[in-house]
């Protein structure tokens, strides 16, 4: 039995406090199974009598089991109609063309237990892992499917080859197996699941409710697990417990179950992807209260102990894993923690996954350290969801979150070097958002998120300028996109380049990825400047949409066109920010445009620039000396404040001649000119003054307007 635990990785003496595991053989009738205590389960989930062994393929009608004669296409449905029941019914439409609000948790929670119960995690329904169906399996299939190692002495499909190698397994193997390495492999010897489950039985880890139907002590609701350390003597290191499982007032279970519980915890790893064995410790459907007890009865006995579990559709209200570690792929994807649930000061490795979970008012994630791919999608968080302090070590997904009350994101550690984009994409704030965080950067995680109230952000610091915050928003977004086009280099590198279809993406893949992660960063500062209009910080609002407008011109579809415009937007008036700048660039256009016309009439005309006055002149204006200067600059300001005022003057008057002259107007020289060409070019000249005069007029107006807000 040594060997055989060393080579599944349980190489660990039985706690001194538990003994072995009697076993069938050492009692002379197979016990009774114990009640397993669970409330109205029949009434709630309205499941039939089952005793089953096995579960149909599609079409084929079951025997018995969860419904008596239901085929397997009849199940996926019923499943999968729970399953969206949950997810979807977790909102109700708002009325009067308000937006729709979330469900307070009292009305989540049935939804939640029929979603439960859909899943049957009766000890038969945990050999429901559809393999066979690939995934045509429905999703409650998918639940309950284990990767074991591939020397896993149960029958099952081996995948892959190698240390990767893993054997297609069911939540019923892996808890046939616990069993089986903890204690009673020397008494069975060769895997025998038959005499396992017997002797699980007499263990009371397998308990019976009144309609004939076995759970594992952990799938029963409403069972009491505590946990009382003893840290003296040898058994120090294993924790010595003393466990109970309330079943009808007995402890029948207590240190079955408890032993049961600590070595798988001490034998499980980090999780090494979907395409690998999986050694954490399955607690997918528990409902045993008390886990979080027995977690830090492990935790706390020092070594190495990180928590590597997956604990999916299960039930921990009011979890308190308060300094807990828990190793890579922690799941909690599709569970209830109800109302108080802390991880204060947790560690939770990379990948973790609170998918689907429901977390009740006062959720508390204040100074955990959340790893690579932390994972909240379409989860609900009640009222006063607090993130304060937490520090993300990598991208994080709060994508369709629902937060129901005030939620608190302050003072979070975001990486300089992440990219964020869309981490709160559909996620929806029912109330105030707290942002604030020095030097706050992560703009991009805001993209199409939804404030039903107010956004709070903190101002820059003192001496951090916010176009600092934008080069490294800038340069994290920028490091993605390099990131993700590497990672497209070596798909292809293992792709047909035959393949047309495949050319096709290897050519659209990288602007793909430039234009969608330019879009995340513009939508986050479109975000933030909505925010900040609601709260009357112009400024900040100002200086958001100038941040919004730099980044959607990276995106590579923008066309050319709507560049030139953002970029005469931004030369001409700091995206309407400054007053000063279309002011000065009129002016300074007026005096370009009279330089230009001055030396037109140089260049065309037999005038020199600016001669000796000459009073015997025919033409002046307003009695005084005709200067050829200043005639230009008339010309300039004329174009500028009369505009097109050049095209009024398209018939050469008899008493100005069509040729050069010494002593007409610089006007006259010019929109008369003898060739046809010189006056199409200087009234082409007037026309492009007369409408960037217009345009920047306009500017200077709507920067005014913007600084005072004027309505």
């Amino acid at each position: 039995m040594t060997a055989d635990r060393e080579a599944t990785g349980h190489s660990i003496p039985a706690p001194p406090a538990f003994g072995v595991f009697p076993t069938v053989a050492e009692t002379p009738q197979r016990a009774s199974l114990p009640p397993c205590l669970v409330h109205g389960f029949r009434v709630v989930w309205g499941l039939r009598d089952a005793d089953r062994r096995g579960y149909p393929m599609d079409g084929e009608e079951t025997a018995s089991g969860p419904s008596r004669g239901e085929t397997q296409a009849e199940r996926d449905a019923r499943v999968k109609a729970a399953f969206k029941a949950y997810l979807y019914g977790r909102t109700v439409p708002g009325e009067a063309g308000k937006p729709e609000r979330s469900k307070p948790l009292a009305d989540i929670t049935p939804l939640w237990e029929a979603m439960w119960a859909a899943a049957d995690f009766s000890w038969d329904g945990l050999a429901d892992a559809g393999w066979e169906r690939g995934r045509r399996a429905n999703p409650a299939q998918i639940l309950k499917r284990w990767r074991a190692s591939a020397d896993f002495p149960g029958v099952g499909t081996v995948v892959g080859a190698g240390e990767r190698a893993y054997k297609e397994a069911t939540l019923q193997d892996y808890w046939r197996f616990v069993f089986w390495s903890a204690e009673a492999g020397e008494a069975f010897g060769p895997w025998d699941p038959a005499a396992i489950d017997d002797a699980m039985a007499v263990n009371g880890l397998l308990q019976a409710l009144p309609d004939g139907r076995v759970f594992h002590a952990l799938h029963c609701q409403d069972a009491q697990l505590s946990v009382a350390l003893d840290t003296e003597g040898a058994g120090a290191d294993l924790h010595r417990a003393a466990a109970s499982v309330a079943v009808e007032g007995t402890s029948g279970a207590a240190s079955a179950l408890a032993h049961l519980l600590q070595f798988a915890l001490k034998g499980a790893s980090a999780f090494a992807g979907d395409k690998a064995p999986d050694s954490r410790v399955q607690l997918s459907g528990a409902r045993v209260v008390g886990l979080d007890a027995a977690w830090r009865a492990f935790a706390e006995g020092g070594h190495d102990r990180s928590l590597h579990i997956e604990a999916q559709l299960s039930d921990h209200s009011g979890l308190n894993a308060s300094g807990l570690t828990f190793g890579d792929g922690a799941g909690f994807s599709g569970a209830m923690l109800g109302e108080g649930a802390t991880f204060t000061e947790a560690t939770l490795g990379d990948r973790a996954d609170f998918s689907g979970a429901t977390l009740g008012e006062g959720a508390m994630f204040v100074l955990a350290t959340l790893g690579d791919g932390a994972d909240f999608f379409a989860a609900t968080l009640g009222d006063r969801a607090t993130f304060t302090g937490a520090t993300l070590k990598g991208r994080a997904s709060w994508v369709r979150a629902v937060f129901r009350g005030v939620s608190d994101f302050s003072e979070i550690t975001w990486s300089d070097d992440t990219h964020y984009g869309g981490a709160f994409d559909s996620a929806r704030f029912e109330d105030f958002a707290n942002f604030k965080t020095t030097n706050f950067s992560a703009f991009a995680a805001l993209h199409d998120a939804t404030f039903k109230q107010r956004l709070l952000l903190q101002p820059p610091s003192e001496g951090q300028r916010p176009d600092d915050m934008f080069r490294a928003a800038r340069a994290a977004a920028e490091q993605r996109i390099e990131d993700e086009i590497a990672g497209i280099a070596d798909w292809e590198k293992r792709g047909d380049e035959s393949d047309a279809r495949f050319a096709a993406r290897k050519k659209a893949a990288p602007d793909e990825i430039r234009d969608r992660v330019w879009s995340e960063l513009s939508g986050g500062y479109r975000t933030a400047k909505k925010a900040m209009e609601d709260a009357g910080d112009f400024d900040r609002e100002q200086t958001f949409y100038r941040f919004e407008v730099q980044a959607r011109m990276e995106r590579p579809r923008i066309n050319p066109g709507e560049r030139l415009a953002a970029w005469f937007y931004r030369v001409f008036s700091d995206y309407g920010a400054s007053v000063g700048r279309p002011f000065v660039w009129l002016f300074g256009l007026m005096f370009g445009f009279a330089g230009v016309y001055l030396l037109m009439a140089a260049l065309v005309t037999e005038r020199a620039i600016d001669p000796p006055y000459r009073t015997e002149a025919p033409y002046h204006r307003l009695g005084e000396p005709a200067a050829p200067t200043w005639e230009a600059m008339e010309l300039s300001i004329n174009n500028a404040f009369r505009p097109l005022s050049a095209l009024s003057t398209d018939v050469p008057r008899e008493d100005r001649p069509n040729a050069a002259c010494a002593d007409c107007s610089v006007s006259d020289a010019l929109l008369f000119h003898k060739d046809g060409w010189v006056r199409f070019t200087v009234k082409a000249l007037a026309i492009i003054q007369s409408l960037l005069s217009f345009v920047l007029a306009f500017l200077f107006a709507l920067a005014v307007r913007r600084k005072f807000q004027i309505s």
